[in-house]
C-alpha cells in the first residue's frame, strides 16, 4: 500500500513517455490497502487469460500487469508488447526497481527512481 505523499511523488513520473503508462498502472494497484511493492517477484500469474496477483506482493513490472491480457506465455514478450518497450528496457526497468546494477540507462534510472520512492519489501532468502 502506498501513502499519499508516495502517491504525490510517483503520479509527476506518470507523465514520463516513455515509462509513465507502467508507473500508472503500477499505482493503481499498489494503492489498493494489502497491497506491499515489492522486489524480486513479478507477483503475477496467469488465469484465465488475464494476468493477476499472486498474492499481496509485486514489483513495478507485476504490479503494471494486473488485469492485463495474456499476450504470451511469456511476461518478458507481454510487457514489450503491452507497454511498447524493447527488451533491453524492460531488464533495465527490472534492473532498477531491484536495485541491481544496470547500465545507467533511462529505463534503469526511472525505474530506480520508482524504488526510491515506494521503498519495496527486498526479496529474503533467510
Amino acid at each position: 500500500m502506498l501513502t499519499q505523499e508516495q502517491i504525490n511523488d510517483l503520479e509527476t513520473m506518470t507523465e514520463h513517455s516513455r515509462y509513465g503508462k507502467i508507473l500508472a498502472e503500477a499505482i493503481k494497484v499498489w494503492k489498493e490497502e494489502k497491497i506491499i511493492p515489492h522486489d524480486g517477484i513479478f507477483g503475477v500469474i496467469a488465469e484465465n487469460q488475464k494476468y493477476r496477483l499472486k498474492d499481496n506482493r509485486c514489483c513495478l513490472i507485476g504490479a503494471a500487469l494486473v488485469g492485463k491480457f495474456v499476450e504470451t506465455d511469456d511476461i518478458l514478450m507481454t510487457v514489450c508488447s503491452t507497454f511498447n518497450i524493447s527488451t533491453e528496457e524492460f531488464f533495465e526497468l527490472y534492473r532498477g526497481f531491484d536495485g541491481i546494477c544496470g547500465n545507467n540507462s533511462k529505463a534503469w534510472n526511472f525505474a530506480n527512481s520508482v524504488k526510491n520512492i515506494v521503498k519495496p519489501v527486498e526479496l529474503s532468502f533467510s
